[in-house]
């Protein structure tokens, strides 16, 4: 009785495997083109997306914006200093750095990290201004492409240096 159970079992795997062997009758075809690859969001010429960090109900946020012009860090962080719009204000967000006058603004990427340079002394902002630097400018990165291997900014004003900047969502 046992032997009859593993030979039926045998034949039924054997059936199986000869039926997958034989292609369930698909016909095979050429190759099918689909059109272009896929675009990664602020790639190509499509619509892409820049990424601002404000503050809604006391917590960074980032805030999705259509951006048509060049996208690196540098350009994010100057409009991160333009602050909200007044759909974006109308909706909770708002900045703790100054706004108004756009500071010149270079980003260097060297080494394991990026360095932002401001004008505007850093000892007049507040962390989570600091914070909304480091998180626009790390979000700006990746969508370019580059990785910021620590996960830390060096953030540089006139008057002083932070070497230890994270972004600290939430």
């Amino acid at each position: 009785m046992r032997l009859l159970r593993h030979r039926s079992a045998l034949t039924a795997l054997a059936a199986a495997v000869a039926l997958l062997a034989a292609g369930c009758g698909i016909q095979s075809t050429g190759a099918i083109t689909a059109g272009s690859a896929p675009l990664m969001p602020g790639s190509g010429s499509g619509i892409r997306r820049l990424t601002l960090y404000y503050l809604l109900d006391g917590r960074l946020t980032p805030v999705q914006r259509t951006w048509n012009g060049e996208l690196s860090a540098s350009v994010a962080v100057q409009q991160l200093f333009q602050g909200p719009t007044a759909s974006e204000q109308e909706k909770g967000f708002f900045s703790l750095l100054p706004t108004g006058a756009i500071p010149p603004v270079k980003v260097d990427f060297t080494g394991d990290s990026p360095t932002v340079t401001v004008t505007y002394p850093l000892a007049k902002l507040q962390p989570g201004g600091m914070n909304q630097i480091a998180c626009t400018t790390v979000a700006a990165m990746t969508a370019a492409g580059d990785f910021v291997r620590t996960g830390r900014i060096t953030l540089v004003g006139p008057d002083m240096t932070d070497d230890q900047l994270v972004c600290g969502v939430g």
